[in-house]
């Protein structure tokens, strides 16, 4: 079944143009999450992803986490970088309070703990939180499960969201947006996307990912971020080749 697919698939890349094959998988992908997570809540939704391992990278099983963020948490060539332009940027804030809004395994946020005042690390995979409580901890690093959709969020300096609202469908976007409305100084976003043009803000399953077919951007529609100043402090590629794309991070000095 899967050579037959892949065979479909190898046929339609050479009878089609470009945007028609791009079109065909971002709608074969979507179907297929829908499948996946349908009559799902969010938080069921990525307690699959987290307990099945669905974020596994092909080293996953040598470095034995129990749960596991994914390579885009854990590939030196993309979290170096990363670590280097914010830990920079907060070393001008004089330690900031933050909050992590899907923190994940930690492995990423770990390295701004001395950097901040107060450090508040959410997600909303009460095992994944509870499991962090236990390899983290540090005086001013508070863990609590959190739907950042919907939950209250407290107020900070700045908010990080790396690597989250790409698994969100858009109207869950939208209400995160409204959450965070008026709470925070400075915005960090960090997502996939297509390398070159692309169709911003398709919409997806929550859960999913359509990162190689469109991307996030929270100042385009339909989200329309208000914001005073916008800085792309990162872009680096997602993977070996180019249809892999690139993890983008954001600077948003916000309203």
């Amino acid at each position: 079944m899967k050579i037959l697919k892949k065979s479909i698939f190898y046929f339609l890349e050479k009878v089609t143009t470009k945007e028609q094959y791009q079109k065909i998988l971002y709608l074969y992908s979507k179907h297929k999450q829908n499948k996946m997570f349908r009559n799902m809540s969010i938080e069921q939704r990525f307690s699959k992803v987290y307990n099945e391992h669905l974020w596994k990278d092909e080293n996953y099983k040598s470095k034995n986490y129990k749960f596991f963020s994914g390579s885009g948490s854990h590939e030196a060539e993309i979290i170096n970088p990363y670590i280097k332009v914010v830990s920079e940027f907060l070393k001008t804030l004089n330690k900031p309070i933050i909050v992590d809004a899907g923190c994940g395994d930690f492995n990423v946020g770990i390295n701004f703990i001395g950097l901040s005042s107060k450090y508040y690390a959410f997600d909303v995979f009460e095992d994944l939180i509870s499991l962090n409580k236990e390899n983290f901890k540090f005086q001013n690093l508070i863990f609590e499960k959190k739907d950042i959709i919907k939950d209250f969020l407290p107020s900070a300096d700045i908010l990080f969201v790396r690597q989250v609202l790409q698994h969100l469908d858009n109207k869950s976007i939208k209400r995160f947006i409204q959450n965070i409305n008026n709470k925070y100084n400075f915005l960090i976003v960090t997502e996939h996307m297509p390398e070159g043009k692309f169709n911003p803000n398709l919409d997806k399953i929550s859960g999913g990912f359509m990162g190689n077919f469109s991307g996030v951007i929270l100042d385009k529609k339909p989200f329309n971020l208000d914001f005073i100043k916008k800085e792309e402090l990162l872009e680096v590629p997602a993977g070996q080749k180019r249809s892999d794309g690139v993890i983008k991070t954001i600077l948003y000095q916000l309203k």
